[in-house]
């Protein structure tokens, strides 16, 4: 379904592609080391012999060179994340997926540190190599093990299954706003246990902050204390509503700051304001009172819904704020959002099953750089003082 599935590696001083590995058609899944000097990648398809091979491989960043590799028996349904210097595998074992396999690897080497077949549902709750235990969620209970000696180290009682995990889902584009060049620490993070989102410490397996499970709706992360909320309106599901509304949740305070029409996403906390997107169109909003500072100019009906056509997180660039709309860059002033123009031959747009990793990984500006991954096969990176001197000349004329 999808014929040019590749991992890349490219220099990031020169823009060089180091290196490509191609996976055809087939799913693949990549996790780094704490170092990032290193790349685990599990590939469902061998576009070398034309088949469903399953293969977990350690790459070499710098040069491609593949360190180990082990083949697992199935292809289909395998998850792969990460712990602590170790590689997990989740493997089912029929294709009911009513028992699976669990195999912990020694990151370094390959070899298996310890394995546990898990019978019946249950949940993989590692995010990568941050996560300090390997974290499994099965009747009823969240248990952290020892990613080298297999051995339980906490639990903590999660109950009854109280509605699917919208992070599982391929389109979900709310959760964590991961920065991907200069990762934030996770070790405590929000995540669905039973019939509360819970913000759990997963060093200790403590309690830090909860906010109620609803079937309708959806939050994004801001930070640990404030979650900008969607919440439908009418119909059965989520993302079959015709009506929303946003709410700004303070978990230090435990109550909701304010409500807003449509659908708030792409949130980005600055000093006193969230800059976001209303149902797709860009804006500043006060973080205390939720109350619109400006919205960018646009001919679409106040009632349509574009989020769709967004295809990055916000980019804070000094005073002008970068996003992915439609099939541009665009660049707006951050004091009143005047677009100020478009980055030309900058196409992000939206990567079908991918969506979070579109919205972390599309746009990161940094202190030096400004780095940009395209769907067609591009990969910029702009000097961040240099583009910032180009956009303030392009300001001054405009005022």
């Amino acid at each position: 379904m999808h014929d040019n599935s590749s991992l890349y590696a490219i220099d990031r001083g020169t823009g060089m592609k180091l290196w490509q590995e191609d996976a055809g058609f087939g799913w693949y899944t990549a996790v780094t080391d704490k170092e990032r000097e290193y790349v685990t990648m599990f590939s469902a398809y061998n576009p070398v012999v034309k088949d469903y091979v399953a293969r977990v491989r350690h790459i070499q960043l710098s040069d491609g060179k593949v360190l180990w590799e082990v083949k697992p028996k199935n292809e289909f349904g395998l998850t792969m994340t990460a712990a602590q210097d170790t590689v997990v595998l989740d493997e089912p074992l029929d294709l009911n997926e009513t028992k699976s396999l669990l195999s912990v690897l020694d990151q370094e080497t390959g070899k298996l540190r310890w394995k546990k077949t898990l019978s019946g549902e249950h949940r993989l709750l590692n995010q990568g190599t941050d996560d300090p235990y390997v974290l499994i969620e099965q009747n009823g209970q969240l248990t952290a093990y020892d990613p080298e000696t297999g051995k339980a180290v906490w639990d903590y009682k999660v109950g009854k299954k109280f509605m699917d995990d919208p992070t599982q889902d391929p389109y979900f584009t709310g959760g964590y706003r991961y920065n991907p060049v200069s990762p934030a620490d996770m070790t405590t993070r929000w995540m669905l246990l039973g019939k509360e989102w819970v913000l759990l410490n997963t060093e200790t397996g403590e309690r830090e902050g909860v906010y109620p499970a609803r079937e309708m709706e959806r939050f994004e992360v801001l930070n640990e204390r404030y979650l900008l909320v969607q919440r439908a309106l009418n119909g059965k599901y989520f993302s079959g509503a015709t009506a929303y509304e946003s709410v700004l949740y303070d978990s230090l305070e435990d109550r909701e700051l304010w409500t807003v029409k449509g659908k708030a996403a792409r949130g980005a906390i600055e000093g006193e304001r969230v800059y976001l997107t209303l149902n797709g169109i860009p804006a500043a909003v006060d973080k205390e009172t939720g109350s619109v500072i400006w919205k960018m100019e646009t001919i679409s009906k106040a009632s349509d819904d574009l989020s769709h056509l967004v295809g990055s997180s916000y980019g804070i660039l000094d005073r002008y704020l970068l996003l992915s709309l439609g099939s541009d860059l665009v660049v707006l002033n951050k004091d009143d959002g005047r677009s100020l123009g478009r980055l030309h031959n900058v196409i992000t747009g939206n990567v079908d099953l991918r969506e979070q990793y579109a919205r972390n990984g599309a746009l990161n500006v940094t202190d030096h750089q400004v780095l940009v991954g395209t769907v067609n096969g591009a990969f910029i990176r702009y000097d961040a003082e240099e583009l910032k001197a180009r956009l303030d000349e392009l300001f001054e004329r405009m005022e």
